[in-house]
């Protein structure tokens, strides 16, 4: 059975043992949540479409779950606002190893946000016909 926290034996009753703000925040085993708004779903992408922001880094890699790659953008909105995409699709993928070969790891402005594709794909092994998205950086 896990060890219990001393934030589940919290006793309101002292209230005025508890440390301060700072004691805590400034504690090296607080742990903090992503500060990274995500965007991994197409209806969350969608809402990145005409909306200008700058990819400030990126990391890709391979999923054994999904055959596939996968990209993350960490990136700034026009109103400072940071987030992340999270894409498993080739459009963004290959923009952002076409943009790296280019030109190494600099940032790279999106003036128009994410552009979005609608599309019908097939099933190669079953030939069944489905709509798709892909999203591209614009």
């Amino acid at each position: 059975m896990p060890k219990t926290s001393e934030v589940t034996k919290f006793n309101p009753a002292n209230v005025d043992k508890l440390p301060s703000f700072n004691e805590i925040a400034n504690s090296p085993v607080v742990a903090e949540l992503d500060p990274w708004t995500a965007y991994r779903s197409k209806d969350e992408k969608a809402k990145l479409v005409g909306k200008p922001f700058v990819v400030l880094a990126w990391e890709s890699g391979s999923l054994s779950s999904y055959e596939g790659d996968y990209v993350v953008l960490y990136c700034v909105g026009e109103d400072d606002r940071k987030f992340k995409v999270i894409d498993t699709g080739v459009g963004i993928n290959e923009q952002i190893a076409n943009h790296e070969s280019a030109n190494g790891t600099r940032p790279l402005l999106c003036r128009n946000g994410l552009s979005r594709s609608d599309y019908d794909f097939t099933d190669p092994a079953t030939g069944k016909v489905s709509k798709a998205t892909t999203f591209y950086l614009a």
